[in-house]
């Protein structure tokens, strides 16, 4: 029985580099996002996340019960708003993304899980502070951080663990599009850590599987941001 990989938006970003770094260890790829992973082999299932209707039984169909699985909950949306003038359909949608998803896909899957399996949530920098005009973002990376914690403490049984990485800026299309759309100013946030770059894709990846075969992290929030500068 092979191992297997669920991420949430591996088409692209940090979700893809996941999914190669998985697959290049031999673990089978299912990835669940509107776009499909480019992953050789993938099993590619087309879910809309921010969509409250759609069927998290559709899993069942590429899940085998008693396998080992690591669940990657990483779809994310993102947008520059104020907690002042937020949107509440906005807000709503990233909360089905980030944060309703992962706990339909958990409620679904981990009564499968074999030994050895892992739930890991990618929070952000955001999940414990925030920037100016990050209000929907914030407040949904905020709740994968609780998410997470919840789901440690419920958990009743010892070969299953959990944790959530909270990586800083990362060079991936979403941040990219931001920076070249002047939402975000590209130097400032060059500027927020000792190194002055962005985090590549596959740091994160390199961490996410290192996480998913270390189950004395359970329960842990580890800050993944090249030494955030204070201020």
């Amino acid at each position: 029985m092979s191992d297997s990989l669920l991420v949430t938006g591996g088409s692209s970003g940090i979700g893809l580099a996941v999914a190669e770094r998985f697959a290049a260890a031999g673990w089978r790829v299912i990835n669940l996002s509107r776009r499909p992973c480019p992953v050789p082999d993938a099993d590619n299932l087309t879910v809309d996340l921010s969509d409250p209707d759609w069927d998290p039984t559709i899993l069942r169909s590429v899940l085998v019960a008693g396998e080992r699985l690591c669940v990657v909950h990483n779809a994310a949306e993102t947008t520059a708003d104020s907690a002042l003038e937020v949107n509440p359909d906005t807000l709503r949608s990233f909360l089905e993304t980030m944060v309703v998803s992962a706990a339909r896909i958990d409620r679904e899957v981990i009564p499968l899980m074999g030994a050895r399996s892992s739930v890991i949530f990618i929070g952000s920098i955001v999940s414990e502070t925030a920037f100016g005009l990050t209000a929907s973002y914030a407040t949904a990376k905020h709740a994968v951080v609780g998410l997470m914690r919840a789901t440690c403490q419920d958990l009743d049984r010892d070969d299953v663990h959990t944790c959530c990485i909270k990586p800083g800026h990362v060079r991936t299309p979403m941040l990219e599009g931001l920076m070249n759309d002047g939402v975000v100013d590209r130097q400032e946030v060059l500027k927020l850590t000792h190194a002055h770059r962005l985090i590549e894709p596959d740091e994160i990846a390199d961490l996410v599987y290192q996480a998913a075969h270390t189950p004395i992290i359970n329960g842990a929030v580890i800050d993944a941001h090249l030494g955030r500068l204070a201020g």
